[in-house]
């Protein structure tokens, strides 16, 4: 039976079939599901293994070599949303010989499920996916803008163990300038899929800054003391009335 990432390249977009196929693929860390893929979109789900899905036979070699393929390990000029004119470039070290991107696009924030009140994005989301990598390998991710980021923070939106897709801080990344260094690794929190055995990284994130919670506005001193006066002199006026 074939793996998950050899079933979505069986899909033909130009010509889609229909229903849900089982992968090889398990779910982690859900022993008890395993990946799913639809042959209309070529989107993968988990379900529990009692489901009732169909099985797709693929020929033995075809669909792993393309898999394995060397893709590109940078990007071409991507454009930013937020900055027309503007690009930025994305760069993938480690995780074997064969990994690079097969998907990476900038996209504006304002599309984006909105982040935590206490988080404000700064600057467009990267979209990504990594194939061809070693599973479980970890891999770095550089991504140069042409300004600096007025950011201290990464967040991620993606599914975490035991959650659906969320934002979520990122602890391994860091902001340099216009440069962001983003250390994933296959199958672990951060890697949207949280599959560490088909050698692919997905991921959505952006550089973000904290949002300072409203303040209730106070009265000084001197406003209390003039509030009592206040007070005072209508309840006085009530008396005498």
């Amino acid at each position: 039976m074939s793996n998950r990432t050899e079933l979505e390249s069986t899909v033909d977009s130009a010509a889609p079939g229909a229903g849900t196929f089982w992968s090889s693929t398990n779910s982690h860390p859900a022993p008890a599901q395993a990946w799913g893929v639809d042959c209309c979109d070529s989107a993968s789900h988990p379900a529990a293994k009692t489901a009732a899905l169909a099985l797709r036979l693929v020929r033995d070699g075809t669909a792993a070599q393309a898999f394995q393929s060397p893709g590109p390990a940078t990007t071409p000029a991507l454009p930013l949303p937020s900055q027309p004119g503007q690009t930025a470039q994305a760069v993938v070290t480690g995780g074997g010989a064969g990994c690079g991107f097969t998907h990476a696009q900038f996209v504006a924030a304002s599309t984006a499920a909105p982040p935590p009140a206490s988080v404000k994005l700064a600057a467009d989301l990267f979209d990504l996916i990594l194939e061809g990598c070693t599973p479980s390998r970890t891999v770095q991710i550089t991504i140069t803008s042409p300004h600096a980021m007025a950011a201290n923070q990464f967040w991620k939106h993606g599914p975490t163990p035991g959650q659906g897709a969320h934002w979520y801080a990122s602890p391994r990344a860091t902001i340099s300038g216009s440069a962001v260094v983003l250390t994933l690794t296959d199958g672990v929190l951060g890697d949207g899929d949280l599959d560490a055995t088909n050698g692919r990284i997905v991921d959505a994130s952006a550089p973000a800054m904290p949002v300072a919670p409203a303040t209730i506005p106070t009265l000084s001193l001197w406003g209390l003391l003039l509030l009592s006066t206040l007070l005072g002199l209508v309840t006085w006026r009530w008396r005498r009335a």
